[in-house]
């Protein structure tokens, strides 16, 4: 994971939910680098049941399913 979603980005991202006022981020930092960040893009972390069931990453795809072309058209996104 972190080849694609570098320290950086998760850094940023931590900044902006500290931002936000969300609570527990010593525990997300604890998972980012003992968990997440090394695993596989997609055998263990795009394919793995748990992660979809907890919807960590099936949202995504229900709001970003159609893409609005440069002619105004609304297509649905490739799969």
């Amino acid at each position: 994971v972190h080849a694609i979603f570098s320290d950086a980005m998760y850094a940023e991202l931590r900044d902006a939910l500290a931002g936000l006022g969300v609570a527990n981020l010593d525990g997300l930092d604890g998972l980012w680098h003992s968990h997440y960040r090394t695993l596989k893009i997609l055998t263990q972390f795009l394919k793995d049941k748990s992660i979809g069931s907890k919807r960590l990453i099936s949202m995504p795809d229900r709001i970003a399913n159609t893409v609005t072309t440069a002619d105004g058209n609304i297509v649905m996104r490739p799969s």
